[in-house]
């Protein structure tokens, strides 16, 4: 402001235009079947990577070596958080599907094949 920063802590929400709303936050790895890659072959691939993820390597080193996402491959699969119907239904379910902290098995969609990890959820954010 005109006197100078502050500071604020925000401690409730109150009104009634206030909404909650559940919400994830997740990575991904997604790949596109093509004339080179069958649709078996995308998902064979997935479940390799899937369980080099199970045996201890990094989600995001992978994601960031295999995903087809250009939007969130260079931040390791990081999508984000987001809220209900925000994702395509087969997406969704599996995220909310999914315990935390876990790997999916390989989840199609109309954008392809994708691995999903889900970070943390926050149900009536």
């Amino acid at each position: 402001s005109g006197s100078g920063y502050h500071i604020l802590k925000l401690e409730d929400k109150r009104g009634e235009f206030v909404q909650f709303e559940d919400q994830w936050q997740s990575r991904h790895i997604l790949l596109i079947p093509s004339a080179i890659r069958t649709e078996d072959d995308t998902e064979l691939e997935l479940n390799n990577i899937r369980q080099r993820v199970i045996d201890g390597e990094s989600f995001e080193s992978l994601a960031k070596e295999f995903s087809e996402d250009p939007g969130s491959a260079l931040q390791g699969g990081d999508l984000g958080w987001f809220r209900k119907g925000r994702m395509v239904r087969e997406f969704e379910e599996t995220v909310w599907s999914v315990p935390v902290n876990t790997v999916s098995a390989p989840v199609k969609t109309q954008f392809g094949y994708h691995l999903i990890w889900v970070h943390e959820r926050d149900e009536d954010a």
